[in-house]
């Protein structure tokens, strides 16, 4: 298994709700416990806090006719690929969130957006990629390991023979 180690993960959230409704420190605090979650780094954690938005769900906006609307948009290099991993991270960021605020389930629409290296810019070109992907030890790995090792130990024990 590869993994691509990256520095890269923004949080974009819109909302109309005004700055008021959160509590001090919402939004460093939400990047925070992204970044525990992600695994990444909290101090290249990025975010852009939109309040006061005019927005919608349908052009009738039946969802939240006079209600609250919050939606987080998270964006990282290939984080997202695995569908298991999506499916136990959205509990957990529904709850950091319902539990550092006033928002309910019900108000909280969130993405979570995989993209590559190569789509985003910085300083003026777009993000190389790796020269060496990261390797972590997954099953295969592993078995090969013991296979190797029983190898040695059976090469061992037939030339002490």
């Amino acid at each position: 298994k590869t993994t691509f180690v990256s520095k890269m993960p923004t949080v974009r959230v819109e909302t109309n709700l005004a700055p008021a409704y959160f509590p001090d420190n919402f939004m460093p605090m939400f990047i925070i416990a992204v970044a525990e979650l992600l695994g990444k780094d909290k101090k290249v954690m990025k975010y852009v806090f939109h309040t006061n938005v005019d927005m919608t769900i349908g052009p009738d906006n039946v969802d939240h006719e006079n209600g609250d609307f919050f939606w987080a948009d998270i964006s990282a290099f290939t984080v997202f690929s695995d569908p298991d991993f999506c499916y136990d991270l959205m509990p957990k960021i529904f709850s950091h969130l319902t539990q550092n605020s006033n928002l309910k389930e019900s108000d909280i629409y969130i993405t979570l957006n995989d993209i590559k290296p190569h789509h985003v810019g910085r300083n003026g070109v777009a993000i190389p990629p790796r020269s060496k992907p990261v390797t972590s030890p997954g099953p295969a790995s592993s078995l090969s390991s013991l296979l190797t090792v029983l190898m040695l130990g059976l090469t061992f024990f037939l030339f002490s023979i």
